[in-house]
Order: C-alpha cells, then structure tokens, then sequence
C-alpha cells in the first residue's frame, strides 16, 4: 500500500497544496484552521483516515476524532436510516452444479 495518496481527486490535491503553504508561513505552535480539517474529514470519509493522514501529513488521532464528530458511522447510518429488507437475493455469477456434474439416475 502506498504511503501517500495520488493527487487525481481535486480538492485533494488543493487541500495537499494549502496545507504547507499555510505550514511555511506560520509558527508550528498555531493550530490548523477549521477549513482545512473540515477538508480533511470529507477526503477521509472517501479515502480513508489513516492515508489522508499521511498524504497530508495530519495528525491521525486527531482527524479521526473530528471525522468521528462530524459524521456518525455508515455502518450507524444505514441501519438507522434504512427498512429491513424482506428477501436479499445473493447472486456470486456461479452455476448451483458445475456444467461437468452429470447426475444418473438407475
């Protein structure tokens, strides 16, 4: 698994290029504006928290917590927002026999 992120998603690559430029001009005792860790929760509710860290080199405790109070958990929202379903019908592309199978009946 790669240590960083491709840049291919647009606010990814605007929020990679904000954050040192904004790191450069700053003492590093000053705390990340809200912006930039708003940004960052959404990218790692579609990446993931640990490789939006590390792409943009956050704290990973930290943004999880924020992605945590931001937005409750797909697994939370799905059961609380869907109906059960009556029939799940799973289909893995299989045949039920194996065309090879021959049954002969005496």
């Amino acid at each position: 698994m790669p240590s960083s992120l491709p840049l291919v998603d647009r606010q990814l690559a605007k929020t990679a290029a904000a954050l040192p430029a904004w790191r450069s001009k700053r003492p590093s005792s000053v705390r990340i504006p809200d912006d930039p860790w708003v940004q960052a929760s959404v990218l790692a509710g579609r990446y993931g928290i640990g490789r939006v860290a590390v792409a943009l080199k956050l704290d990973y405790t930290r943004l999880m917590r924020r992605l945590n109070a931001t937005t409750s958990s797909p697994a939370e929202s799905a059961w609380s927002t869907s109906q059960p379903a009556d029939f799940v019908e799973l289909d893995f592309g299989l045949p039920l026999a194996p065309p090879a199978c021959v049954s002969i009946l005496f």
